[in-house]
C-alpha cells in the first residue's frame, strides 16, 4: 500500500509553521502508535507458532490443548491469553490513531475547534468539501472502523467483549474467537481472531491514506478556506 512521508509533513511544519511543536509531537506520536499496532499485530498472530501447526478444526492438536490433555498446557494458556490481549491492543491502538490523527488535523486546518472537543467525527462535520473529508468521511462509514469503534467504546466503558478458545467443525476453524456483541443498537457477530485482527488493520491503514491527503492538503494548498 501507498506510504504517508511523516518526514515530509514535519519538514514542512518546522519551516512553515511558528506554532509548530505541538504539531510535530503530533506527527511523532502517529509515527510510534503505527509501530506500536505492528507489534501487536505480529505478536497476535504468531500466538501460536509454537505450538500448533494450522489453525484448521480437524487439526487434533486443537482437540488436545481444550481438553488439556498436552504436558504444554501452561504454553498454550499463556498463547490463548497473548493472542487475545494483544488482539484487543490492535483495536484500541487503532482506534486512538483517530483521535490522534484528528488533534493534527485541528491543529493545521481547524484551530477554531477546542482541543477537548476535537474528535474524528467533530473533524469530518468541520472541514469543507475537500479530498481530506471525503476521505475521512469514507473512512468511517466502513464496516471495519464500525467494528473497531463500538469494541473499543464496549471494552472500555462497559465490559470486555467475551473471547476464548474454540473449535468449530463446521467452518473447520479453530483458535481464539470473540464473542458476539451490542452497541448503540447495532448488532456485531462472531470474529475469529485473525477477522478482527484483518479490520484493525484496514482501519489503521485508512488513516494512512487520510494522512496522504491531508499532506497533499497542507504542503500543496497551506491551508483550507472555510
Amino acid at each position: 500500500m501507498s506510504r504517508w512521508n511523516l518526514k515530509e509533513l514535519r519538514d514542512f511544519i518546522r519551516e512553515n509553521d511558528h506554532r509548530s511543536d505541538s504539531s510535530v509531537e503530533l506527527i511523532n506520536a502517529i509515527g510510534n502508535i503505527i509501530d506500536i499496532f505492528n507489534y501487536h499485530l505480529h505478536t497476535a498472530l504468531t500466538a501460536f507458532d509454537n505450538l500448533i501447526e494450522s489453525n484448521e478444526a480437524s487439526n487434533p492438536e486443537h482437540l488436545a490443548y481444550i481438553l488439556g490433555a498436552t504436558e504444554r498446557q501452561e504454553d498454550y494458556e499463556w498463547a490463548v491469553l497473548t493472542s487475545q490481549a494483544n488482539t484487543i491492543s490492535c483495536i484500541y491502538t487503532a482506534r486512538s490513531l483517530y483521535d490522534v490523527f484528528s488533534q493534527l488535523v485541528r491543529s493545521q486546518l481547524l484551530p477554531e475547534v477546542p482541543i477537548e472537543k476535537c474528535n474524528i467525527f467533530t473533524i469530518s462535520k468541520q472541514l469543507p468539501t475537500i479530498n481530506l473529508k471525503e476521505c475521512i468521511d469514507s473512512l468511517l462509514a466502513e464496516n471495519s472502523f464500525k467494528y473497531v469503534n463500538a469494541f473499543s467504546n464496549v471494552s472500555k466503558h462497559r465490559t470486555l467483549v467475551a473471547a476464548g478458545p474454540l473449535i468449530d467443525f463446521s467452518s473447520n476453524v479453530a483458535g481464539v474467537r470473540f464473542m458476539e456483541f451490542e452497541y448503540r443498537n447495532m448488532r456485531f457477530p462472531n470474529l475469529w481472531s485473525k477477522e478482527v485482527l484483518e479490520k484493525s488493520l484496514e482501519v489503521k491503514n485508512g488513516i494512512v491514506f487520510a494522512g496522504i491527503e491531508l499532506n497533499k492538503q497542507i504542503i500543496s494548498k497551506q491551508g483550507i478556506n472555510i
